[in-house]
């Protein structure tokens, strides 16, 4: 089973993607995108970061997915990822896609009040015009009504990076447990 974590930018993410790697042993799904990587992120471990005529190719061989235009860049999963006990993060339309292409998936939405989010992405240097354009976007790619097939929500305002990363992982295991998907 699969496991699939969603939410709006700067609700921990990639963190909590850390944090069930290290204490729990999945395996990061590594995505591709066209943006440039941010301080301390290494090409075919957060990313596989390419060019948007690369990105183009992939899309045109069907070798993704899913892909998605977010925040001016691109985004995709490519199939040969795809794997059990592996850890994606998606935006509400490719978790839609991954639902119609692939079986045994685990899904959980990260709410993070938006004061919360700003904040953090102040706090990784994030540009005040880019802090806008992000929460604008989110505002309406993360509607509630985009959520249809989330098995969970849960809110990443308070507890640390660990404590969510257990609450998901259980949450998890027991739906792998009960053969859901």
């Amino acid at each position: 089973m699969m496991l699939i974590l969603v939410g709006p930018s700067a609700t921990g993410k990639s963190e909590i993607v850390k944090c069930l790697v290290n204490k729990f042993q999945m395996k990061k799904f590594v995505t591709c995108t066209t943006r440039l990587p941010r301080p301390g992120e290494v090409d075919g471990v957060d990313y596989y970061f390419m060019s948007k005529d690369e990105f183009l190719v992939h899309l045109e061989k069907g070798d993704f997915i899913e892909s998605v235009s977010y925040n001016d860049h691109f985004y995709g999963t490519l199939k040969k990822e795809a794997n059990p006990n592996k850890v994606v993060i998606l935006e509400p339309e490719g978790v839609k896609n991954f639902y119609a292409k692939l079986n045994d998936l685990y899904s959980v939405y990260l709410n993070t009040d938006e004061n919360i989010r700003i904040n953090r992405m102040k706090m990784r240097g994030d540009s005040d015009s880019s802090i806008s354009k992000r929460i604008a976007s989110d505002r309406i790619i993360f509607n509630p009504n985009n959520l249809d097939d989330i098995d969970y929500i849960l809110d990443t305002s308070i507890l640390s990076c660990e404590e969510l990363a257990q609450i998901i992982y259980e949450k998890y295991k027991n739906a792998q447990n009960r053969g859901e998907s």
